[in-house]
């Protein structure tokens, strides 16, 4: 394993699994990370994933405010202010 691992920060995270990438950085490369996900559906699935990471159910913005989150089935997500 990896003596000085990396670090990562991963947005819009989701389940964890489903289009990550940074999954393999952890789990082979031994990298540690924050994923950061918005959606209060999808973060409890992430969390479920018991990845060593360190996750939050949060949004990444350059502004504080507040937004609508409209989820797709596909998984994309998309912002209305």
């Amino acid at each position: 394993m990896n003596t000085n691992p990396g670090k990562f920060i991963e947005v819009g995270a989701q389940d964890g699994e489903f289009m990550s990438f940074t999954l393999w950085l952890e789990q082979v490369m031994g990298f540690e990370g924050l994923l950061i996900e918005p959606n209060p559906v999808d973060y409890p699935k992430l969390r479920a994933r018991k990845r060593s990471s360190y996750s939050i159910n949060a949004c990444a913005a350059n502004l504080q405010s507040h937004h609508k989150i409209v989820s797709l089935q596909n998984g994309v997500m998309l912002h209305s202010d």
